[in-house]
């Protein structure tokens, strides 16, 4: 992974990786390895139909996908089904959310900034106010108070005419 951006190249002769593309014959490693594949895959179900090809790329890919789906009339979807068992993006999706975004206990304090006003509460409750604040910022579990934030959002309008 390069930071700085740039691309990276494989060279299958002499099977190493560089940072140049001898005289621009080679191609990026994303595109030889990712791009290329995801599109054989589609060129065998969509632009070019060939059942032949197709069955022989699932069983390269080691995919369990019922003959019914493969042989769908609607191309769209035999590729569908054949993709969404290959690379099941709504799984990488939802792990990589679980693993990128906060725990809520952990995101508390900063949305209890954003979700409460900051002005002094009156003095006759401010303790329980304060009390009350504290509770919410530290999710606890054991608070004698129960609260419900709901919220409503409008869109603005798209044309400022």
């Amino acid at each position: 992974w390069d930071p700085e951006g740039g691309e990276f190249y494989f060279n299958p002769k002499t099977k190493k990786v560089g940072r140049s593309s001898e005289d621009g014959k080679l191609k990026p490693m994303f595109v030889q390895f990712v791009l290329e594949q995801v599109w054989n895959v589609a060129g065998a179900f969509l632009m070019d139909p060939d059942a032949e090809k197709g069955a022989k790329i699932v069983a390269a890919l080691q995919l369990s996908v019922p003959d019914r789906e493969l042989r769908n009339t609607n191309r769209s979807e035999a590729l569908r089904s054949v993709l969404s068992r290959w690379l099941p993006l709504a799984a990488a999706v939802l792990s990589m959310v679980v693993e990128q975004l906060p725990s809520p206990a952990a995101a508390q304090p900063e949305r209890m900034c954003r979700l409460l006003q900051t002005a002094a509460p009156p003095d006759a409750v401010a303790d329980e106010i304060n009390a009350l604040e504290e509770s919410l910022r530290t999710c606890d579990p054991d608070a004698a108070t129960t609260v419900a934030f709901v919220s409503k959002m409008f869109a603005p309008e798209t044309s400022l005419a």
